[in-house]
Order: structure tokens, then sequence, then C-alpha cells
């Protein structure tokens, strides 16, 4: 009887299957090379690269139990905080680093501007808005009226 040579590629691919999804992703032309560039930069496979963004993203992202508590803060209870968060308010961690960006997204008025710069430079709400301070970071919260 003939001994069967170890197929290494074989072998690899049926690990694979069992122990990973596969994701097709499609990016923007140049959006690959700039992966392959910033993954290379920081020691890591491509695929590497993309998992540990995920994963950081994850990390980052607020739960909405942190939300409600930033809510109560800012001075509702707790059924307050849910009705406000289901009716759409936003929590931004991201404000003071990305105000110009949104404020261009939101089409806001030039006079309109000046009061949302000076919320952020003095952690003080316009209308609308409210600021809760922890832990060394401050929340901006959009309610809708």
């Amino acid at each position: 009887m003939k001994k069967q040579k170890f197929n290494q590629v074989k072998y690899q691919n049926n690990y694979i299957n069992k122990k990973y999804d596969r994701v097709n992703l499609t990016v923007p032309k140049g959006m690959k090379d700039e992966i392959k560039r910033r993954a290379s930069e920081v020691g890591e496979s491509m695929n590497e690269y993309i998992n540990n963004a995920i994963r950081m993203r994850g990390e980052r992202e607020m739960t909405d139990e942190k939300r409600i508590e930033l809510l109560m803060k800012d001075g509702d209870t707790r059924s307050e905080a849910e009705k406000h968060l289901k009716a759409g308010a936003i929590v931004f961690e991201d404000l003071e680093e990305n105000l110009e960006s949104y404020l261009d997204e939101w089409d806001t008025e030039e006079e309109d501007r000046a009061e949302y710069r000076k919320m952020v430079t003095e952690h003080i709400p316009v209308a609308g808005w409210g600021v809760v301070e922890e832990d060394g970071t401050a929340y901006y919260i959009m309610y809708v009226l």
C-alpha cells in the first residue's frame, strides 16, 4: 500500500474553514494599498490590522447603559434617559476633536458655529444640548426636542 503524502495546503485550508469565517471586503480604489502600508508600519499583516481595528473600535464604542448613565449625570431620571435615547438623543465622545467636521455635516450657519465652539471650549451646553464631564472626558449630549 502506497503511503499518502501529507498535503500542507489542504490541511491549512481545512483548519481555516473549521476555525474562521471568511469575509470578502470591498474597499475604494487605493484603500487596499493604504491598509497594507499602515499594517506594515505597525508590523502586522493586513488581516491582523483589520481585525485589530475592528476590535479597538468595539472597545471604544459606547454601550446603551453607558449612554443612560451619562444622561442621568446630566439630570435625567433613568426613565427619561431611556426615552431620550429612544427619541434619538446622541452622546458624542469625539465632538471636541471633530467639531468642524460635524458642523459641516450638519450644514451649520457661521453665527451658530460660534456657539458650538464656545460650548466645546467652555463645556457649557447650548440650547438642546447637555455636557457631562467624567474621568477627564467631556461628553456632549444632543437631545432631540
